[in-house]
């Protein structure tokens, strides 16, 4: 393996063309001074957590060391370290630092513990996936490839998932994915979006916790870092007991539940506040996959847009018109793959057939009138199609548009549209 890296003290991740894997920097974390001295951490991973929780990778006994005090992250520019909101901070070269690139034999100190990043003479590795698509998920990018492999590692397997990252950058879509790709996947089954049962038959309200529902299949904890800390016992009970105890019955009831937790929050900062359970976060850590947001993977633009074309024109043969695909490539996109998706919905409206290039911006109304049409015409259409591919069966329609009967039933009414 470390012929892959001629240069054994490069500190870049880089992917490797020959063996199709993404190459760590040969390298390892020392503790040289504090109670800790002698231990070592090998970079295995992209990012190892450094503290005094038993969530860290590294950790340590320095009372002045915070629960998660630093993340130490492998990325294409070079090793970097970036401190966690401490109380006692971060230092290198006796200056304080929020983040800060590592060269090889650099010391950092952290709180009274000092930690030298050293070289060693084998590199690590790690998976990329050879297709450009996983479930629903789209692109080629290293970022993309990346996600999907691991997305692809945790299908294959029933532990807890944490999926993080940015609003609109795909978590529900990597949930969806990993629960279809998994054992627990069936025809008829889908992703119970739910949260954990609070009542039961002689309590404030009767109905069968989301836990006990979803038994054998996978239930998705969205924005699990707003939840509160009695839920999060309530939610680590359940994963590691595999049971619960719904309120008002008299005994736990069993569950055989794959969880699958996604948060927008940073729940290391979280966790440091005193605001997550240090014990839920261990637990779903150990799973952690982050969603890249759009602008980590800006070569994938040019392919969501022609996908979402083709969808959104209800023509597989028609490709999104080569000037809006560039000029698509060439923003931001801070809203991530939904707000794409606007821009590609809101273009395919105005767009004419025989056009190949967007209208003058005189020719257009303004942008909220014009989101607003093609927000209706488009769930319309939608919604017309997906009642006739289901024969006007609500549950059918339900799942196969992946949504909540409720919130299904809202939108047909809303476009004045109705089952059999």
């Amino acid at each position: 393996m470390s012929a892959l890296v001629p240069d054994h003290a490069k500190t870049l991740l880089v992917e490797d063309s020959r063996s199709g894997l993404l190459v760590l920097p040969g390298a390892r974390l020392v503790v040289m001074a504090g109670a800790d001295r002698g231990q070592s951490l090998e970079l295995g991973k992209e990012e190892v957590l450094i503290g005094s929780s038993e969530a860290a990778d590294l950790r340590l006994r320095d009372e002045t060391v915070g629960r998660l005090h630093a993340a130490v992250t492998a990325t294409s520019s070079g090793i970097r370290i970036t401190d966690l909101e401490t109380t006692s901070g971060t230092r290198l070269a006796d200056h304080r630092v929020g983040s800060a690139y590592l060269e090889f034999g650099d010391v950092v100190e952290l709180g009274r513990t000092r930690v030298r990043l050293e070289a060693t003479r084998k590199p690590g590795s790690l998976a990329l996936s050879r297709a450009a698509r996983f479930g629903d998920l789209l692109g080629s990018s290293l970022a993309a490839r990346r996600l999907f492999a691991l997305l692809q590692r945790a299908s294959s397997d029933g532990a807890p998932v944490l999926l993080t990252g940015e609003p609109g950058a795909g978590k529900d879509a990597s949930a969806e994915a990993i629960h279809a790709a998994s054992a627990r996947a069936s025809a008829e089954d889908a992703i119970e979006p739910e949260l954990i049962g609070q009542y039961t038959k002689g309590a404030v309200e009767s109905r069968v916790g989301a836990f006990s529902e979803a038994h054998g299949g996978t239930l998705l904890l969205d924005g699990v870092g707003e939840l509160p800390r009695a839920l999060q016992a309530k939610i680590l009970r359940a994963i590691d007991a595999r049971e619960v105890r719904p309120l008002g019955a008299p005994h736990p009831v069993s569950v055989d539940v794959r969880v699958i937790a996604s948060t927008r929050r940073d729940l290391r900062l979280a966790v440091n506040r005193g605001d997550f359970s240090e014990a839920l976060f261990a637990r779903l850590h150990a799973g952690a996959i982050h969603v890249p947001p759009l602008r980590a993977r800006v070569e994938d633009v040019p392919l969501l847009a022609d996908l979402f074309w083709r969808r959104l024109r209800q023509d597989p043969e028609r490709a999104c018109p080569p000037e809006l695909s560039r000029a698509l490539a060439e923003r931001a996109w801070p809203g991530n793959i939904r707000e794409l998706f606007e821009h590609v919905e809101r273009a395919a409206r105005f767009i004419s057939d025989d056009a190949e290039t967007m209208p003058h911006a005189t020719s257009q109304p303004n942008y909220h009138a014009a989101r607003r049409v093609a927000l209706e015409t488009f769930e319309r259409a939608y919604l017309e199609e997906l009642l006739q591919r289901a024969r006007g069966n609500l549950n059918e329609a339900a799942r196969l548009a992946q949504l909540d009967r409720s919130e299904l039933g809202k939108r047909l009414r809303l476009r004045g549209l109705s089952p059999r």
